[in-house]
């Protein structure tokens, strides 16, 4: 069932048993774990179906560091998937491990658990699994002991929008029930804040109702779950939550210049199509040299730049079959972030229109991430050089660099709810539990304890799978 909050009226309170805040990549597949279950469970979502929305300047912020683009703070049913590219990428193997090199590292959860949540989260969605990301012999032209292959996968248009796609099932599903243009305020808890009792929501025409659950999970995005507990004084006791801010920092940085006698097909890294479709080939540091040089998971890709052409070139190149003339590669950059506890997200002075403060950004890049991409430019200059494809030439690879050139955001929002044994240096336990409250669980980027490079969507819908296993027990 879904509802216009807009019609409940003023002063209502709902019952329900599991209340999801968000109806993104992670809140849609978890309600969907308890579909026609005995549980009934709820979403609670600022937007609607349409681009316009009240209360719209809920989801504005400030920005004291990098600048973070506001585009990335999305409204209505289906959340961040109305506007991604469709990248499904499960994170490496080395990004859960404790690595000694990179401080508050090292996930409590490991990759071999979470594969298998993998798989379950391409098959809700459309997506890929996990054996779809071996790269073939014919992808790994420049692999060797420093450099590894790394695929990233493209999904199909009609797969993106999770709210369209799944939006049936939630009419039709009894047990189900979504509240549109609902905005969530704040938390209510018991006097100890060891427990939630209620959530006060504003809707349209400035009403105002509460509901009560047995379990909250929050999740509403990075930012947002962060600003919702700093408003609510939840699970801070340690001064952990909003910290270590991370994204991934990218950019078109670097570029090839090619010889002239190129014998060595690198097709498979421009982007290909196989039985699956679309995929990409990109570059990493290996394992063995990301702990010799105490560096992070970042990566490259190649994107070609060819030669222009006119009419008479393109005629003569489709009557005989030649391929496009080559003019240089360029390199897309994407960093891996050191968590970092000064890269946080604070409350500002400013209220939005419902009288609650704004978040504030301090979203920084350390040395570490900086290094990090040096030392993958200078590997990957060696590469090309003693294979014979060109010379790179980058910024990077000067030894006195003043400007970092790698610095706009992918909307990967993550860490601010980072997952942890210890409370004073994590705000979730391993099963995404508030630390300090009993019944409320986060879902969503925000518990990534490191980000790697791959996009967040796919470990974000595995961790919601697991929590709602867990949950199946609690209720």
């Amino acid at each position: 069932m879904i509802t216009d909050a807009k019609s409940i009226p003023a002063g209502t309170q709902i019952n329900t048993d599991i209340c999801i805040i968000g109806s993104g990549a992670a809140g849609i597949p978890l309600a969907l774990e308890f579909e026609n279950s005995r549980t009934r469970a709820c979403i609670l979502e600022s937007g609607g179906f349409e681009d316009v929305v009240d209360y719209s300047d809920v989801y504005h912020f400030i920005s004291r560091g990098l600048p973070v683009s506001l585009d990335s703070r999305t409204q209505g049913f289906g959340g961040t998937t109305r506007a991604w590219a469709g990248i499904w990428k499960p994170h490496d193997e080395i990004d859960f491990r404790l690595r000694p090199w990179v401080k508050y590292s090292g996930w409590s959860v490991a990759f071999q658990e979470l594969s298998g949540y993998y798989d379950r989260a391409a098959q809700s969605v459309g997506a890929f699994p996990l054996e779809f990301f071996n790269p073939p012999l014919d992808a790994k032209t420049l692999e060797d002991s420093t450099l590894n292959t790394t695929l990233v996968r493209l999904m199909k248009p009609e797969d993106l929008d999770f709210g369209r796609k799944f939006k049936s099932r939630f009419e039709n599903a009894d047990n189900l029930h979504v509240y549109l243009r609902a905005v969530v305020t704040s938390f209510e808890s018991n006097p100890g804040h060891t427990e939630v009792q209620r959530v006060r929501i504003a809707a349209p025409g400035k009403k105002e109702f509460t509901l009560t659950a047995k379990i909250f999970v929050l999740a509403a995005g990075g930012i947002e779950n962060a600003r919702l507990l700093l408003l609510s004084n939840l699970g801070n006791e340690h001064d952990q939550v909003g910290r270590y801010y991370m994204d991934h920092p990218k950019g078109k940085v670097g570029s090839v210049a090619l010889n002239h006698d190129i014998n060595i097909d690198l097709n498979q890294y421009f982007g290909a199509e196989d039985s699956a479709g679309k995929v990409f080939a990109g570059l990493r540091l290996s394992d063995r040299l990301q702990e010799q040089r105490q560096a992070l998971n970042s990566y490259v890709q190649l994107s070609p730049v060819y030669e222009q052409e006119g009419f008479m070139g393109k005629t003569a190149r489709k009557i005989f079959g030649l391929k496009r003339k080559m003019k240089k590669i360029e390199l897309r950059n994407f960093m891996e972030q050191e968590p970092n506890p000064d890269s946080r997200i604070t409350l500002g002075e400013k209220c939005d229109s419902l009288g609650c403060p704004r978040a504030v950004i301090d979203w920084q890049i350390s040395e570490k991430d900086k290094i990090t991409m040096k030392t993958l430019h200078e590997v990957l200059r060696d590469k090309l050089a003693g294979l014979g494809i060109g010379k790179l030439e980058s910024p990077l690879l000067e030894k006195n660099l003043q400007d970092w050139p790698i610095k706009t955001d992918a909307s990967h929002h993550m860490g601010t709810t980072r997952m942890g044994t210890d409370p004073r240096t994590s705000v979730v336990d391993p099963n995404c539990k508030i630390h300090s409250v009993a019944n409320l669980y986060v879902a969503g980027s925000s518990v990534f304890p490191t980000g790697g490079y791959a996009n967040p969507t796919a470990t974000s819908i595995a961790l919601a799978l697991r929590l709602a296993d867990h949950l199946k027990n609690r209720i």
